[in-house]
């Protein structure tokens, strides 16, 4: 039997790292500098959990307070749309989406969670 490797497909995989950020550890009201975290120096994967939606090119991430839901925006390439998502952490269920852009503007980028926001 013969076996092929596939190109993943372009739903998105997102990859959790131990100890790349931890849960609550941002936007406290301490008033922490922003710190960059060096490539290699994340820790050793954790587990991966696939994203049950189409984003073309992901721009930003960010993990509620509990770490339960995680927030995603990303561009759409072919209807050429912002969005926004949440999903569910644990399974990477789609829980809800909305498109975010103001006419030709439709590049999210990324964001973060400041404080309890």
């Amino acid at each position: 039997m013969t076996t092929t490797s596939r190109r993943p497909s372009r739903r998105a995989v997102l990859v959790t790292l131990a100890g790349a950020i931890p849960v609550g550890s941002w936007g406290s009201g301490t008033g922490r500098a922003q710190e960059s975290v060096r490539v290699g120096v994340l820790g050793p994967v954790v587990r991966t959990v696939t994203l049950h939606a189409t984003l073309d090119h992901p721009q930003g991430l960010v993990a509620n307070e509990a770490g339960t839901t995680w927030l995603v925006t990303s561009v759409l390439r072919g209807p050429k749309a912002g969005l926004l998502a949440a999903f569910r952490a644990a399974d990477g269920v789609l829980l809800q989406s909305t498109e975010v852009q103001q006419g030709l503007y439709y590049h999210p980028g990324g964001f973060s969670r400041l404080g309890d926001a």
